[in-house]
C-alpha cells in the first residue's frame, strides 16, 4: 500500500536521494518509487530498478562492503529502502546499526525455520551521516494484519502456528560471545556485532537486566521534565513513587540472577509479519528498529499486541473485567474450559486461547512461564508512562 504524495510535502527530496543513493552507490537507474505505509519510525519505499545488461562490459557496484550488508545481485529489480525520521524520537545515532545488526542475528536465528523470511541488507548508512538508509531486499507478501481477521479459524491455527515457532526460535537463541549484557546493538572496528546503545533513547550497554531498566528510568524523568504536558509531574505524587522505584532497581532480587540476555524483536506483531494468503505462508519478519537484547519477558511488553499476548499495565485493568481477566490468564495461565464459548468483545476469547494453545504446542516460553514477570511488567509500564513516546514524537501530537 502507498501513501499519497500530497500528504507528504517532502516526499519528492526525498525520492531524489533515493534516486541519487541508488545511482552513485550501484550504478543502477531507478524506474519507480512509491512511499509503503508504515510505522513512524522511518520512512520506507519500494524501489524498481533496472536490472543488469548481462551482455555489458561495464559491471555496476553491487555492494558497498560493510558489516551485514551482502552483494546486490545484478538481477534483483524491486527493493526496500528505509530513511530515517529525525521526528521519530529514537536514538537516530545508532538506529540503522542496530537494526541492521539486529537482521544479521534474526537472519542466523530463524535459518531453522524453512524459508528465508528476514530480509537481506544491501547498504546502509549510519545517522550521523546526515540522513541514515537502509537498502533491503524486498520480500514477497502483504502485511499479514491486512488479511488475519479474514481468515477461517483453521487457516488462522496453521498461521499462529508459524508465528509460535519464529518465536520459539528467537526465544532460544544463545547469543554470540562478542556480545555482553543488555542494551541494543553495533559493530566494533572489526565488524563483530557488540552491545551498545539501545535505539529506544536511553538504555545500555549494561551488564545487568535492572540496570538497563535503572538508565530507562533517568531518561524517561529528563524526558518528563522537558515536556510542557507533564512538566516532570511536579505538581503530583509521582515523584514519590519514582523514588521508591528507584530504591527497587538498587537493589538485586534473587530472580534477578537468572535472567539471560535475549534477542527482543520488541515489534513483533502482524503488521511486521508479511504474509502470502495463496499458500497461507508467513514470508517476512521486518522491522528492527526497536530490537536490543533484554530478557525473555521483555518481549511480552512490547509485541503481539493484535494477538492479545502483550502483557499490559496490570492495574489499569482493576475495573475492566474482561481485561482484568486477560491480563491474569496471561500471567496465571489460561483456563480453556471456563473461558470457551465466551463472547468475543471486547476481548477476542477464541484469539487468545488459540494463541496459547500454538505457544504451548512449542514450547514457547508464555508470560506463565516467566519467573518474576508481573514485577518486571510492572517495572517496564511506570517507568514507560512516565514519559510515553507519544508525548515527545510531533507526528502523535
Amino acid at each position: 500500500m502507498t501513501v499519497n504524495h500530497n500528504e507528504d510535502p517532502d516526499s519528492q527530496e526525498r525520492e531524489q536521494f533515493i534516486r541519487d543513493i541508488i545511482r552513485r552507490k550501484y550504478g543502477r537507474d531507478v524506474s519507480a518509487v512509491a512511499r509503503l505505509t508504515g510505522g513512524i519510525n522511518c520512512f520506507t519505499y519500494g524501489v524498481a530498478i533496472s536490472a543488469v545488461d548481462a551482455s555489458s562490459n561495464s559491471k555496476p557496484s553491487s555492494t558497498v562492503g560493510q558489516p551485514g550488508s551482502t552483494a546486490l545481485p545484478d538481477s534483483a529489480t524491486d527493493l526496500v529502502i528505509r530513511l530515517s525520521n529525525p521526528e521519530s524520537g529514537l536514538n537516530e545515532a545508532v538506529r540503522v546499526q542496530n537494526e541492521v545488526a539486529m537482521m544479521i542475528l534474526a537472519r542466523e536465528v530463524l535459518s531453522p525455520f524453512g524459508r528465508p523470511v528476514v530480509p537481506k541488507v544491501y547498504g546502509w548508512a549510519p545517522g550521523d551521516t546526515g540522513r541514515g538508509w537502509t537498502l533491503c531486499e524486498r520480500l514477497p507478501g502483504v502485511p499479514l494484519s491486512e488479511k488475519f481477521d479474514s481468515l477461517t479459524k483453521e487457516a488462522k491455527s496453521e498461521v499462529l502456528s508459524q508465528i509460535a515457532q519464529i518465536f520459539k526460535l528467537i526465544q532460544l537463541y544463545r547469543l554470540p560471545s562478542s556480545i555482553e549484557g543488555y542494551g541494543g546493538l553495533g559493530f566494533d572496528q572489526n565488524g563483530n556485532i557488540v552491545t551498545g546503545p539501545t535505539s529506544i533513547p536511553g538504555g545500555g550497554p549494561c551488564m545487568r537486566h535492572v540496570d538497563l531498566y535503572a538508565e530507562y528510568l533517568q531518561t524517561q524523568i529528563d524526558l518528563s521534565k522537558k515536556c510542557d504536558i507533564v512538566q516532570g509531574w511536579s505538581s503530583t505524587d509521582i515523584p514519590d513513587h519514582i523514588e521508591r522505584v528507584r530504591e527497587r532497581l538498587a537493589k538485586t532480587a534473587e530472580w534477578e540472577k537468572t535472567l539471560r540476555p535475549t534477542l527482543v524483536h520488541a515489534d513483533f506483531d502482524t503488521h511486521n509479519m508479511l504474509f502470502d494468503p495463496e499458500a497461507g505462508h508467513i514470508t517476512g519478519l521486518v522491522d528492527y528498529d526497536f530490537g536490543h537484547i533484554g530478557s525473555l519477558a521483555d518481549e511480552y511488553f512490547y509485541s503481539i499486541c493484535t494477538l492479545g499476548d502483550l502483557v499490559g499495565p496490570v492495574p489499569k485493568y482493576e475495573n475492566n473485567e474482561n481485561q482484568r481477566q486477560l491480563a491474569s490468564s496471561l500471567l496465571n495461565g489460561f483456563d480453556h474450559d471456563a473461558l470457551a464459548g465466551r463472547p468475543n468483545k471486547p476481548v477476542n476469547w477464541e484469539l487468545a486461547l488459540m494463541v496459547d494453545d500454538e505457544l504451548a504446542k512449542v514450547g514457547v516460553q508464555r508470560p506463565q512461564d516467566i519467573p518474576a514477570i508481573e514485577e518486571l511488567s510492572l517495572r517496564y509500564w511506570f517507568i514507560n508512562h512516565l514519559s510515553p513516546p507519544y508525548y515527545q514524537t510531533k507526528g502523535c501530537r
